[in-house]
C-alpha cells in the first residue's frame, strides 16, 4: 500500500471516530459526559494468554481489510469508544473476572457478555456508516446504488444492536433465566483464539432459514459465541436469548441438530462460525502460518459473500433471496474445516 493511500485511510478513520464520538456525545450507558475510553470486548486477561510481545494476528491475514491492522497490541485489540471508565470497569467485573470460569457462567455473566458484545456491534456499524459518509464528503456524491444499499443495511444493523443494548442491559438484573446455553465445555488446553462476537446465524445444518438477513423488515435473533483461552485450559460458549414461554425460538431447530453432533464436529462447527461470521477473532502469532496456508480456514474467512443489489434492494421474491442468502452463508464447509479447539491444531 503506497504512502498516499495509507495516509487516506488514517484521516477516513480518525474522521469517522471523532464523527461516531461527535454523535454519542456522552456515555452509552450512564448518560454522563465524561472521557470516553477504550473497551475491549475480549477481557484482556483473555487476550494475554495468545499473545507474543504483547502483540496479536488479526483476521486481516486472512481476508484483505484496509481498514484493519494485520497484527495489533493487547490494549487496542478488539477495542470500542462508547463508554467511561466507570462504566467499563464496573457494568462487566463479572465476566471480566477468571476466577469465575471454573463452571458454567451464571446468567448476569452471560448478560454481561451479551451488553459487552452489543455495544461493539453497535460502535462497529457506526464507524462502518461514519466511514462511508466521510468518503462520501471527500468525493461528493457516488451515485454508488450499492453502496447507499449496503448503508441502509448497516443502518438497520445499528438499530438493531442498539434494540440489543437496552434487552441486554434490563437482563443483567433480572431475576429470570434470560438465556439458553447452547454449549459450554471447559478444555485442557489453551486454544490458540480467541472470540467474543454476536452473531446472526443465517441457516441451519440443512440449510434452513433461521435468519433472514436481508430482509430490513424482519426480526433477527443472536447467537453469542465466545471462545477464551485461559492460562490454562480454555472456555467455548454459545448462548442466546429465550423467548417467552410459548414464543418458538429462531435456533429451537438448530439447537436439536446441533445437539445431535459429536464432540469434534461441535468443535470444528464452532472453529467455523467464528472465523467465518466473527470480523475480530484474534489469534496466536505464532499460528500465523497455519492460518495463512490453510486454504479451509482462508476460504471461511473470506468468503462473507457478495449478495446482489437485488437482493439489497429488495427486488427479488422470498424465494431468490432464500436461495441467495443459502448459497453465501450455508454451514456445511465445517465438515472440512480444521477443529481449531483442539489441543495443538
Amino acid at each position: 500500500m503506497n504512502m498516499h493511500i495509507r495516509k487516506t485511510i488514517t484521516e477516513i478513520k480518525r474522521n469517522s471516530r471523532v464523527k461516531v464520538k461527535n454523535e454519542n456525545g456522552a456515555c452509552f450507558i450512564c448518560k454522563q459526559t465524561r472521557r470516553i475510553i477504550d473497551s475491549h470486548t475480549v477481557p484482556k486477561f483473555v487476550l494475554k494468554n495468545i499473545s507474543l510481545d504483547g502483540k496479536l494476528l488479526t483476521t486481516k491475514i486472512l481476508n484483505y481489510h484496509p481498514f484493519m491492522k494485520e497484527e495489533v497490541g493487547k490494549n487496542e485489540a478488539g477495542v470500542f469508544n462508547l463508554l467511561c471508565a466507570e462504566c467499563d470497569s464496573t457494568m462487566f467485573r463479572d465476566y471480566e473476572n477468571p476466577d469465575n470460569y471454573e463452571s458454567e457462567p451464571s446468567k448476569k455473566m452471560l448478560a454481561q457478555i451479551a451488553l459487552k458484545c452489543a455495544l461493539k456491534g453497535f460502535y462497529r456499524s457506526s464507524r462502518l456508516v461514519a466511514n462511508h459518509d466521510v468518503i462520501r464528503e471527500r468525493v461528493g456524491s457516488t451515485e454508488d446504488f450499492f453502496m447507499d444499499s449496503d448503508m441502509a443495511n448497516r443502518g438497520q444493523d445499528k438499530a438493531d444492536f442498539k434494540t440489543l443494548v437496552a434487552e441486554s442491559s434490563r437482563a443483567i438484573d433480572s431475576k429470570w433465566e434470560e438465556y439458553n446455553v447452547l454449549y459450554f465445555e471447559k478444555l485442557k488446553h489453551v486454544v490458540p483464539f480467541a472470540c467474543q462476537e454476536s452473531i446472526t446465524l443465517a441457516v441451519d445444518l440443512n440449510d434452513k432459514i433461521i435468519n433472514d438477513v436481508y430482509n430490513l423488515c424482519g426480526k433477527i435473533q443472536f447467537l453469542f459465541v465466545c471462545i477464551f483461552p485461559l492460562e490454562q485450559g480454555s472456555i467455548a460458549l454459545l448462548f442466546y436469548k429465550k423467548h417467552k414461554k410459548g414464543v418458538s425460538n429462531k435456533y429451537d431447530i438448530f439447537r436439536k441438530q446441533f445437539n445431535k453432533l459429536n464432540v469434534t464436529e461441535k468443535q470444528k462447527l464452532i472453529s467455523y462460525i467464528a472465523f467465518k461470521e466473527s470480523e475480530d477473532v484474534l489469534c496466536n502469532p505464532t499460528k500465523r502460518s497455519f492460518l495463512a496456508k490453510n486454504k479451509e480456514v482462508l476460504q471461511a474467512a473470506r468468503d462473507q459473500g457478495i449478495i446482489s443489489v437485488e437482493v439489497i434492494n429488495g427486488r427479488v421474491n422470498y424465494d431468490q433471496r432464500t436461495a441467495e442468502i443459502v448459497k453465501i452463508k450455508s454451514l456445511q464447509a465445517y465438515k472440512n474445516f480444521p477443529n481449531l479447539l483442539a489441543d495443538n491444531p
